[in-house]
């Protein structure tokens, strides 16, 4: 049946309700400076995020709540877990939740529900799959009218169907059954939508095998309607929309060249010479990692025909590329700066430690200049690599010996501020507007542990002298940004205000 959304599902799952329109008013907007709110009492709790609408999703022993953004708004149950520490993934107005997956573990099949405030907990599958690093088919449309996701998958863990749906579930569609799902198989699915960023009604896109097919699928459906546009990508496949749904990139699978693809499905080859990964950048621009004989370049394609220029050699290295907060690789991921000038690489890696160094590229001079902020031996990157205003570039030093990691700011003009102490982190962090940002320092545990402790600092990055200030001491593992990121929200057990939930002001 072609999938048309009805009203009724659409305000179902996307409008927000009258108590979240001012949950702000609530006890928040008057708070200044950086004084933490006490949400929620209770005892090691664990936060997962926070939804468009402002309810934050939080664990309290053995039960899964949202509570809104407000100093003692009634919590509402989303799920009983039970001893297990779910996996769960924010986006938009929507939580998906897999309820028997550890968060930090290795992935594997749970049952999944989905949560929104409007409709509140359903149950979107009995076996659903989901990892904290590999999901690649689970997601939300630009606009919070639908839904993906993966449903039916086998007792192997291998083979599952791809489903779309409104939020309340009042309506889906399973999009293509029998397909690989395997995260650790050679080709996981990708799904998305055709418009990446813009709002707007978007279609779904994905990119996938049939089951024991070599190579993958690229298909959209549009009312419903599945329109295959090619049947010969390379595996693991990737794919890259513009903001219009008008073209798409990817790499062929006989010689895996860059290749576009336009909505009527007629391919363009860029260039004969094999790829690591392509991008649409948000511009139109598209950029690719070529693999040449003499080590990779970052290629930029731009007009029509599409016109290569080199922007970079990069030997063995890497083009780092940004995506979204929880570590979720996402048909949404790109390598540029959000307004198209930077973008940051790496040109190789110490055999011994296998860290690299770190160079930024300015896209915005003639020809693209290229500067080095750190040598090889030390450096990795976390999921945001830019600053709000995509004035800075954004990355780590690591120190292998110690564990110790050192968030650094740097600019195309080469300069490159410290930023962090450089005691163990837990690689998060917010560029919460403007060259403001708030990350993780002074580590306690490995990382791994939800009652691992840290500290929430802020920092304006691009001020002439850096002011570090601590917005929560000893907190535990996850915080996360409200959706105008202008709040921080985590838990703690060592706050002056007692113990539970929090939230505190970011600038």
């Amino acid at each position: 049946m072609p999938f048309l959304l009805a009203a009724a599902a659409i305000a179902a799952g996307c409008a927000p309700s009258n108590e979240t329109s001012v949950a702000i008013e609530e006890g928040l907007a008057d708070r200044a400076g950086h004084e933490a709110v006490r949400l929620q009492a209770g005892t090691k709790l664990i936060t997962y995020g926070v939804t468009d609408d402002d309810y934050v999703v939080y664990q309290d022993g053995p039960s899964l709540y949202a509570t809104r953004l407000a100093p003692g708004a009634p919590r509402r149950l989303i799920a009983d877990v039970g001893d297990q520490q779910p996996l769960v993934m924010v986006r938009g107005r929507v939580a998906f939740v897999w309820t028997q997956q550890f968060y930090f573990g290795a992935g594997g099949t749970s049952p999944l529900i989905v949560w929104t405030a409007a409709a509140g907990p359903k149950l979107a599958a009995d076996s659903s799959i989901g990892s904290f690093i590999s999901t690649r088919a689970v997601t939300l449309s630009p606009d919070g009218r639908q839904i993906i996701f993966i449903a039916n998958v086998d007792s192997t863990g291998t083979i599952g169907d791809l489903v779309v749906a409104s939020p309340d579930l009042s309506v889906r569609q399973t999009l293509v059954a029998g397909v690989n799902v395997d995260f650790n198989g050679t080709c996981p699915p990708l799904a998305g939508f055709d418009r990446r960023f813009a709002y707007g009604r978007a279609n779904p896109v994905a990119a996938y095998c049939p089951a024991g097919a070599t190579t993958a699928t690229l298909s959209r459906w549009v009312s419903g309607v599945r329109t295959d546009l090619s049947t010969h990508l390379a595996t693991a496949p990737r794919w890259s929309s513009d903001e219009g749904g008008h073209q798409f990139v990817s790499l062929a699978a006989d010689t895996r060249a860059p290749i576009a693809i336009s909505a009527s499905g007629v391919t363009t080859v860029l260039e004969d010479t094999p790829a690591l990964q392509a991008f649409i950048e948000r511009d139109g621009t598209i950029v690719a990692t070529s693999k040449t004989p003499n080590g990779n370049e970052i290629h930029r394609f731009t007009g029509q025909p599409p016109h290569q220029d080199v922007v970079a050699g990069i030997g063995s290295g890497v083009l780092f590329t940004g995506h979204f907060d929880e570590g979720f690789r996402q048909y949404s991921d790109t390598s540029a700066s959000p307004d198209g000038k930077l973008l940051m690489y790496s040109t190789g890696s110490d055999p011994n430690t296998g860290l690299g160094d770190m160079n930024v590229v300015d896209l915005s001079t003639t020809p693209p200049r290229t500067r080095q902020l750190q040598p090889i031996g030390g450096s990795g990157v976390a999921f945001e690599i830019f600053t709000a205003d995509s004035s800075h570039v954004l990355y780590y030093q690591i120190d292998p010996t110690t564990g110790g990691a050192t968030l650094f700011a740097g600019a195309a003009n080469g300069e490159n501020r410290q930023i962090s102490d450089g005691t163990p982190t837990e690689f998060v962090h917010f560029g919460v507007g403007g060259t403001h940002v708030v990350y993780s320092d002074h580590m306690n545990g490995t990382g791994s542990g939800l009652y691992d402790l840290h500290d929430m600092v802020a920092a304006d990055v691009g001020a002439p002298t850096i002011q570090h200030v601590v917005l929560a001491s000893q907190i535990y593992n996850l915080f996360w940004v409200n959706h105008d990121r202008r709040w921080a929200v985590y838990t703690s057990d060592s706050d002056p205000k007692g113990t539970g939930l929090f939230a505190v002001r970011t600038h």
